[in-house]
């Protein structure tokens, strides 16, 4: 996983305990139906794709705490081994055979020697994911043709586990899409199919209708967004801010956090306020 996308269980317990301290933590659900004290600061917490970390980690956490959260599903990643192509990337790069095609295949493909992981990752997110998935593919396979297997354990969560977090009346989920699909990168047709097929699943899978998504990577356009206020009360990206009852319900901030930038009280809250 990227560094920048990650707290650790100190910092998360740390983020709970300052937030409960000082703000009135919500679900978004409430923010949506104005379910709670406006004349008091509060916040929600979202997580996003669904890591099984949530549940090994920032669930008993929440527990302990009594605090509530949402988090963003990818359905077609639930009770699967599969995981997210920068992962992909990060094993097949572990691997030398893998790292020798990876790197023949971007110089070919790309016109680039790029060999390093945050390069990379830089380079693919500006190609198309059908591209990205494709290249990662034939990398594998080729691989794969010698031998190797390239195994990672369970990183998404599965069917039990939401089931838990759901009766305990803590935990919310959202759509995040069915295959975490850029939706400002693909056609329109193909947009809302993401969209769409996501509500059903979870609809289909939890006890209460969905109401809430999250666009991946913070990618949306003015259609996307007018196809997903067909199917859901709010959404949100990932454009930092804050947000009031008067927010645009399908374009809400958030704010970003990852453990370089918030593992102490001073950092937490100078970047919760907006300093930086």
């Amino acid at each position: 996983m990227q560094p920048g996308m990650v707290v650790s269980e100190e910092t998360f317990r740390n983020h709970i305990k300052w937030l409960a301290r000082y703000l009135n933590v919500i679900r978004l659900t409430d923010f949506k139906e104005k379910n709670f004290n406006t004349e008091q600061p509060a916040c929600v917490i979202t997580l996003d794709d669904g890591w099984v970390d949530n549940y090994t980690y920032a669930y008993p956490i929440l527990k302990e705490f009594k605090i509530p959260a949402t988090i963003f599903l990818v359905t077609n990643m639930i009770d699967t081994e599969h995981y997210f192509w920068p992962e992909r990337l990060g094993l097949l790069l572990k691997d030398a055979a893998a790292k020798a095609s990876l790197k023949k295949q971007v110089r070919e493909k790309y016109a680039s020697e790029l060999v390093a992981y945050d390069d990379l990752v830089q380079l693919l997110k500006s190609k198309d994911d059908e591209s990205i998935i494709g290249l990662l593919d034939e990398v594998e396979k080729e691989a794969e043709s010698s031998g190797r297997r390239f195994e990672s354990e369970r990183q998404i969560l599965n069917k039990e586990e939401l089931a838990e977090m759901e009766a305990s009346g803590l935990v919310e989920y959202g759509s995040h899409t069915a295959n975490h699909i850029r939706l400002d990168k693909v056609p329109a047709r193909q947009a809302l199919h993401e969209i769409t097929e996501s509500k059903n699943c979870l609809d289909a899978l939890l006890t209460k209708p969905v109401s809430t998504f999250c666009y991946p990577n913070g990618g949306y356009t003015s259609e996307v967004v007018d196809a997903v206020a067909g199917i859901y009360d709010l959404a949100c990206t990932t454009d930092n801010g804050w947000v009031n009852v008067k927010s645009n319900r399908y374009t809400l901030n958030r704010v970003m956090l990852h453990d370089d930038i918030s593992n102490a009280e001073s950092l937490f809250w100078g970047r919760v306020l907006g300093f930086f």
